[in-house]
């Protein structure tokens, strides 16, 4: 009896708590909360899904391309990928993802496309490798493919690609339109870039030995931290260039055309040495008040005068 009478007593209490109008209330907003947010949040991921299968039709294009005469223009549409926003993976028990990827976008392909390709990267010419550089697959094997066909990469437009972090060595990009590209933290020793426009490129902190800049335009680019050795800036058109923190070794800058003057470009902290400025007449000198060095390069007299009078540590051997 005690029993019955207890479970009279809670289901009296369930009565009340459900027939309280507080109670019901707070139901209802919790539930219409639930139906709104599943809503959304199935809106969202069909977008975010929607994007993924963007991408992936542009890529099974790329590669479909590659296998034809044609395959230059496959190549061209690489930088579009590489610059194509998604939104940011919605997660239905991270409500902030869900915000996130309605507000906010990020220029990443998420490993989620790595099932779509069966975790294979592509090569010219061979088979497919399993990928192990790192989780940003798509933008990894797109990089991959440009390394495949580096020697064909002549006369085509790659404007605002991304070739970053990468091993470009021994490259052909002669007469190729490469502006706003990004070669930053890349080997590229050998590589030729004679004739083609490099305007508002970056290749900070990149390898740059024994590379063909000839007949090149680089026009507001980015050479700071990187390692310049015995490459050709032959009738290159060069105007405001970042050299900050450069090691600039054995460079022929006599037939170099600087429009505007040398000037406009920076050498702040830049280790110079054995190089060839002779042939500019026109120079401030004052662009090297802040270089680390100038061992051993050459000047018209007067300018060379001039630097020794107001910079002569410049000349001076280097301990390192």
């Amino acid at each position: 009896m005690k029993l019955i009478t207890k479970v009279k007593q809670f289901k009296n209490i369930v009565l009340r708590i459900l027939r309280n109008t507080v109670f019901q209330k707070v139901c209802k907003y919790i539930f219409l909360f639930l139906v709104y947010y599943i809503t959304i949040f199935t809106l969202v991921l069909n977008i975010y899904e929607l994007k993924l299968s963007n991408i992936n039709n542009r890529v099974n294009t790329v590669l479909s391309i590659l296998s034809t005469p044609n395959y230059d223009k496959g190549l061209e549409i690489i930088p579009s990928i590489q610059n194509k926003n998604i939104p940011i993976e919605p997660s239905f028990f991270k409500p902030i993802t869900v915000v996130k990827s309605i507000l906010f976008k990020q220029n990443e392909y998420r490993p989620i496309l790595k099932e779509f390709y069966g975790g294979y990267q592509y090569r010219h010419n061979a088979e497919y490798i399993p990928s192990q550089k790192s989780n940003n697959f798509i933008s990894d094997m797109l990089k991959q493919i440009i390394i495949s066909w580096k020697s064909e990469l002549d006369s085509i437009n790659l404007c605002d690609i991304n070739l970053s972090n990468i091993d470009l060595m021994v490259a052909k990009f002669d007469s190729t339109l490469l502006i706003n590209s990004d070669f930053s933290n890349s080997n590229l020793s050998g590589t030729r870039f004679a004739y083609s426009d490099l305007s508002l490129s970056n290749f900070s902190d990149s390898r740059l030995a024994y590379c063909n800049f000839n007949n090149a335009q680089i026009t507001n680019s980015d050479f700071s931290g990187c390692y310049l050795f015995d490459s050709s800036f032959l009738h290159t058109t060069v105007r405001v260039v970042n050299f900050d923190n450069s090691k600039i070794h054995s460079i022929d800058f006599s037939n170099t055309i600087f429009w505007g003057g040398i000037s406009n470009c920076s050498f702040n902290n830049a280790d110079i040495r054995w190089c060839n400025f002779s042939g500019i007449d026109s120079l401030n000198i004052k662009i090297f008040k802040n270089t680390k060095t100038l061992y051993d390069c050459k000047f018209e007299n007067e300018i060379k005068a001039q630097i020794l009078l107001e910079y002569p540590r410049l000349f001076q051997k280097p301990t390192d």
